[in-house]
């Protein structure tokens, strides 16, 4: 919550289970969430990713919240499933 990452930010195969809460984050250059899984809630919220994202092959179980984020330049969604309500 609130953090700031600058430059690369690689988050690859990483499991989390019941409450995942992504909020005010402020992600500079490159951001790639690969191969992830999220069960039960997902919230990102306010969240601005400059530059290039790219979140590919996750699947987010449950429910799934994208609230209020702007994200500039290249946004690349691939083969993600998302369950129950979006």
């Amino acid at each position: 919550m609130g953090n700031t990452l600058a430059d690369n930010c690689i988050l690859m195969g990483n499991t989390l289970a019941d409450n995942c809460i992504l909020m005010g984050n402020t992600l500079a250059h490159n951001y790639i969430l690969m191969g992830n899984t999220l069960a039960d809630n997902c919230i990102l919220m306010g969240n601005t990713l400059a530059d290039n994202c790219i979140l590919m092959g996750n699947t987010l179980a449950d429910n799934c919240i994208l609230m209020g984020n702007t994200l500039a330049h290249n946004c690349i969604l691939m083969g993600n499933t998302r369950a129950s309500l979006m």
